[in-house]
């Protein structure tokens, strides 16, 4: 059940880093994406954009120690 487990893990992981990815792109590369890239906009791309791909690129490289820290505490209690 454990590789099963690391399995979840990274899709979620990667489904996190490109939902967030895709969602933004459009705007950012489309005709008037140089208005994105205004200071008043950046803490806002930060937020809404590089926490969320952060945690997807987080969740795929810890995948293994997550599953492995579930199932330990699973099997003692």
């Amino acid at each position: 059940m454990k590789p099963f487990s690391i399995l979840l893990i990274r899709v979620l992981g990667l489904y996190l880093f490109l939902k967030t990815l895709f969602s933004v792109l459009p705007a950012l590369l489309g005709p008037m994406g140089s208005e994105f890239w205004s200071v008043a906009v950046l803490p806002m791309l930060i937020a809404t954009v590089a926490v969320p791909m952060l945690g997807g690129v987080l969740l795929w490289c810890f995948a293994g120690r997550l599953a492995a820290w579930r199932w330990r505490g699973s099997c003692q209690g």
